[in-house]
């Protein structure tokens, strides 16, 4: 939240008149208002999976703002949640002015994650609560040419991509304590599991990422692959 507000503010020439922020999860979406919400800056409980049951007056109504009005949207690690790429950038180009801007970046892949979520959430006695956790998709993860994918993606929505890149990075998170609440904070568990019954599958997701895990130089160094886009939406 704090780099997409610093995005806004120093490196787009605009002085915006109203920035709304949307999440699915009301949890998200509290805690943002506490923050960083004020007279310019609101935010709304929005899926962009329901998108297509909106009418203009709808979307107005619920969200603030109307079709093809938006002069810049923003994608903060979010995008790694949605199966169908494919619609969530048509239904994002609807909100776009012509000349607008999409400015996002997303997590490709976090394989040690992966690995180790698909490995521990196939035992036997977690096999059952799958369906119910929510967790990252990464829908690009074994796309080889992941930039050309999603040039051809937002071709078909209408946008011109002005950059895109794909990079490895590595973020430090110090101990295993913070990391340990980093995954906590991303990979919601089924609520039909115990308390103790999640803390096991979380000892045992972290267990199996160690061997991930760079401590060589006394830190906690985890990798990931990630993408950073920016594209102007045609006329």
């Amino acid at each position: 939240m704090e780099e997409l507000l610093q995005f806004l503010s120093l490196s787009v020439p605009i002085k915006f008149k109203n920035v709304f922020g949307f999440d699915v999860s009301e949890k998200m979406l509290k805690f943002a208002r506490e923050n960083y919400g004020n007279d310019v800056t609101k935010f709304h409980q929005f899926d962009i999976n329901q998108m297509e049951y909106f009418s203009n007056d709808l979307l107005l109504e619920k969200c603030g703002i109307k079709y093809q009005s938006a002069d810049i949207v923003t994608s903060f690690l979010c995008l790694q949640w949605i199966k169908d790429l494919k619609k969530a950038f048509y239904y994002i180009g609807k909100l776009i002015k012509p000349g607008g801007f999409l400015v996002m970046n997303m997590a490709k892949n976090v394989p040690a994650l992966t690995e180790a979520y698909i490995e521990v959430s196939q035992r036997e006695k977690y096999l059952q609560f799958k369906s119910d956790a929510k967790v990252p998709i990464f829908s690009l993860k074994d796309v080889e040419d992941p930039c050309r994918m999603l040039n051809e993606l937002l071709k078909d929505a209408n946008f011109d991509v002005k950059f895109l890149e794909c990079v490895a990075l590595s973020k430090d998170f110090e101990n295993r304590s913070n990391f340990h609440d980093m995954i906590k904070s991303v990979y919601t568990l089924s609520p039909r599991m115990s308390k103790e019954m999640q803390n096991e599958f979380y000892i045992d997701l972290f267990d199996c990422m160690e061997t991930s895990i760079d401590q060589s130089n006394g830190g906690y160094v985890f990798s990931y692959d990630y993408l950073y886009l920016i594209a102007v939406k045609n006329d």
